[in-house]
């Protein structure tokens, strides 16, 4: 019984192979590649844009995949559901080596790709102190907030102050600090040195 199972099996995908080969196009209707198509691919191994240059007919995607059949370039990996539930679940919070390790198949950039695709972000992590304490609370607040640097420089209306930290090595610009505050709706204080040690910079 399984050997005719099989006889039958192998029967139809005859048939529709000849039927393929007799329309030019697959099951999908999609037209199959010629020779000299594929001959065009060979000749330029290294050169998508001239391929595609050459085979207007011819998605971007469909070349760079027949491209992987032929062993021109990496084949086209199609992420499955699985695969899909594993990366939601690491992408947020996984260090990026273990979340590259965990998908061999794609590089890191492909890997974001896939995320944003799907809606998945990367908490942010806290800010590394500056030991200024002004400019660390206010970048405290804005991890609360979740807010990046180029957030807050578009609030405030820094230009790129915070986003290239524009203290490193100089004078805090109490300007710019001054407009942190006001988009952040905090407030300064002053502290005294005979008062007591509470922290001079408060942000509501």
């Amino acid at each position: 019984m399984l050997q005719v199972f099989h006889g039958r099996r192998a029967s139809l995908s005859e048939r529709i192979h000849r039927k393929m080969q007799r329309d030019g196009v697959t099951i999908r209707g999609h037209k199959l590649w010629t020779d000299e198509e594929i001959k065009i691919l060979r000749e330029n191994p290294n050169d998508r844009q001239a391929a595609q240059q050459k085979l207007p007919h011819r998605t971007a995607k469909a070349i760079e995949f027949k491209r992987g059949e032929l062993g021109l370039a990496k084949p086209i990996h199609f992420w499955t559901a699985a695969e899909i539930s594993k990366l939601r679940r690491m992408y947020p919070r996984s260090p990026q080596e273990e979340i590259c390790a965990a998908f061999p198949h794609s590089t890191w950039i492909n890997i974001r790709q896939a995320a944003r695709y799907h809606g998945f972000r990367r908490e942010r992590r806290a800010y590394k102190p500056t030991g200024h304490a002004v400019i660390d609370q206010i970048r405290e607040k804005c991890h609360e907030i979740k807010w990046s640097m180029a957030d807050l420089d578009r609030e405030a209306r820094t230009k790129t102050y915070f986003k290239r930290q524009g203290w490193y090595g100089k004078r805090i610009n109490y300007k710019a600090v001054g407009r942190a505050l006001e988009a952040l709706e905090g407030q300064m204080t002053i502290k005294w040195p005979d008062e007591c040690d509470d922290r001079s910079i408060r942000i509501a």
